[in-house]
């Protein structure tokens, strides 16, 4: 694998942006978001309060997932970064952590319990 010369990496442009966590937040979290308020009718009608706290617990119990996947995933990555400098591991490292991660968390039943929560305190 060929490096990239500095000059030809700093003339990329939104290369912080593009390789940074807020775009990896918006891929791990938008599109579930999409599909929780297509499914809970949010999108349309926004006003119905019993639709919105579908969506609320649509999201909780799904996105609770992916925000312990997304953290698995840094967290492995700043912790194989001590070791290794080379994209490619930390890539392939970062996803790997943050499927297991979000699949464990789902096997041991936390996303439905975070659901409940939820759930628990919309009723109050």
């Amino acid at each position: 694998m060929k490096l990239i010369p500095k000059v030809a990496h700093s003339a990329l442009p939104l290369r912080g942006l593009l390789g940074g966590n807020a775009v990896g937040a918006l891929l791990t979290f938008g599109p579930q978001a999409y599909f929780d308020a297509r499914d809970t009718g949010v999108l349309d009608d926004p006003s119905n309060q019993k639709n919105l706290d579908k969506f609320v617990v649509a999201s909780a119990t799904s996105q609770s997932a992916n925000a312990f996947g997304m953290l698995t995933s840094i967290a492995a990555g700043l912790a194989i970064a001590t070791v290794v400098s080379s994209a490619p591991v930390l890539i392939i490292v970062g996803i790997a952590a943050g499927a297991t991660g979000q699949a464990a968390f789902n096997a041991f039943g936390a996303s439905e319990w975070v659901g409940k929560q939820v759930v628990s305190l919309i009723s109050r």
